[in-house]
């Protein structure tokens, strides 16, 4: 599959997200007479900064690019240029450095998990920040920190930097915890942990997926590949070695829509980067795409992206209202 590039679908959904209130939370909670720390959230970061330097977290994070460009460094000598896609581990061993590019509108998401020592009732009230987590942990050292927070994610990956397929799964699924994480009372806090686990291992498993082996990997290829193809999915899936049937299963299991879904929301998304241009019309993009009505491609537009074609990109010429088309994909 090629890699995801400035994909205005994952914009779209920051841009919702930031006025919803999505941005950063910490939620703490005791468990096993320990300090359990859990957060998520969107960070939008303008211009060149040194975003982090020569730094250990002392809990566990993954962050999900959705736009910008930087790199990482670390001091095992791995150094990895980062773009939108990547999700990048703050993994509690290594001293760690990232830095934006300074043209870059860098857009994220995130969630962590960490435990820390016993505190008192005092420290359990102070708010959480940085500086005190880094206290916190420099006092109990770091061999410990990573010992617990490796029980926790057991099965994170070596490699710091992750390529994660099907990201607005991610995200839609990240903002599913972050709403929940917000609205928890603190006695519900500690249920959440697996469902943070939960959310690491999907990013995992789409790195894992390889596009050479995976038959999944090649599904999700085909059905990227030309987004204006109006062929049955099954016709377009049939070169994968699976039956239909086992194909709609992972799907379902792996990325949590069917193939259908998926492909439609890939058209969405190529839609949205047409779209930002402002170089053609609702109409326009709407023949694009095979559909005989502007007004069938606005109301498919609206259930996949969450508005409409016009008030995505108001300065495009409205679509019309009426009519008829084809219908949505074949779930």
């Amino acid at each position: 599959m090629a890699p995801v590039t400035e994909n205005m679908y994952y914009l779209t959904s920051m841009r919702r997200a930031i006025p919803d209130g999505r941005r950063p939370i910490y939620r703490t909670f005791e468990h096993n007479d320990m300090l359990g720390m859990l957060c998520a959230g969107t960070v939008y970061k303008a211009g060149g900064i040194d975003d982090t330097t020569n730094r250990r977290y002392p809990f566990y994070c993954v962050v999900l690019v959705l736009k910008g460009h930087g790199r990482y460094t670390d001091d095992t000598g791995e150094r990895v240029e980062i773009g939108p896609g990547d999700a990048i581990q703050r993994l509690p061993d290594r001293t760690h450095s990232l830095s934006i590019h300074p043209d870059s509108d860098w857009h994220e998401i995130f969630c962590g998990i960490g435990r820390a020592r016993p505190v008192s009732p005092v420290e359990r009230r102070q708010v959480l920040t940085t500086r005190y987590w880094n206290a916190a942990a420099s006092r109990d050292g770091f061999a410990e920190l990573e010992s617990l927070i490796r029980q926790l994610v057991p099965f994170a990956p070596e490699s710091p930097v992750l390529h994660p397929s099907a990201q607005t799964v991610l995200i839609d699924r990240l903002f599913d915890f972050y709403d929940d994480l917000s609205a928890a009372a603190d006695s519900e806090l500690r249920f959440l942990q697996a469902d943070a686990l939960a959310w690491f291992d999907t990013v995992y498993r789409y790195d894992d997926i390889k596009a050479d082996h995976d038959p999944l990997r090649q599904a999700c290829s085909l059905l990227s590949h030309d987004p204006t193809d109006r062929r049955e999915v099954e016709e377009i899936l049939a070169t994968v070695p699976l039956s239909y049937s086992r194909l709609r299963q992972l799907f379902r299991e792996r990325i949590g829509l069917s193939p259908g879904q998926y492909r439609l929301k890939r058209r969405m998304e190529e839609a949205c980067a047409i779209l930002s241009s402002n170089h053609y019309s609702i109409k326009e993009i709407a023949f694009r795409f095979g559909y005989s009505d502007p007004g069938s491609f606005s109301r498919q537009f609206k259930d996949v992206v969450g508005c409409s074609p016009s008030e995505f990109a108001p300065r495009l010429p409205p679509a019309a209202t009426a009519g008829t088309g084809p219908g949505g994909d074949r779930p």
